[in-house]
């Protein structure tokens, strides 16, 4: 059982690493976890009695859930948008993203992700660079912004393929 489903994260492959390869090393991390697992743990979980919660109790929970998940994507894209902005400032690039011709905001795109790192200077994992191009993606095609563009799909933020 696999926690990380990669058969909906948009790309299909990450840097040559193969569907299978993924989902190799996802089962294989799962099954290391759960062997690593004391038992007695588990077991507090099988032991603990279950409560009913009214129907009432229930929707407010999922109304707190649905508002705490908005709040986080809305932080989320605003933090991934400053980023990309000090970015473009830093480097002397315009920064309104709002209004650049989609072939320069391609362009600029390309510099941006192939330009970040963690602070350790290591590379971000492919479905972190999955979620921050998908925060920039929601910012531009937002009401305020209203850009009719799909930087997932969209030819012109694909690298051009050299032979």
């Amino acid at each position: 059982m696999a926690f990380i489903n990669y058969e909906n994260v948009p790309n299909r492959q990450f840097s040559g690493v193969s569907d299978e390869e993924l989902n190799f090393y996802a089962n294989a991390s799962n099954e290391r976890y759960l062997n690593e697992l004391d038992p007695n743990f588990l077991q507090l979980f099988d032991d603990h009695e279950q409560t009913e919660l009214d129907e009432e109790t229930i929707k407010e929970m999922n109304a707190m859930e649905e508002e705490l998940q908005c709040k986080t994507t809305a932080w989320n894209t605003s933090n991934e948008i400053k980023h990309l902005k000090i970015f473009l400032t830093e480097n002397n690039l315009s920064s309104n993203i709002e209004t650049l011709p989609t072939t320069i905001l391609a362009e600029y795109l390309r510099f941006y992700y192939y330009s970040l790192k963690k602070k350790d200077g290591t590379d971000y994992a492919p479905v972190t660079l999955i979620g921050k191009r998908a925060a920039i993606h929601r910012y531009l095609t937002s009401a305020s912004v209203n850009r009719h563009i799909n930087i997932f799909v969209d030819k012109v933020f694909f690298a051009p393929t050299r032979c």
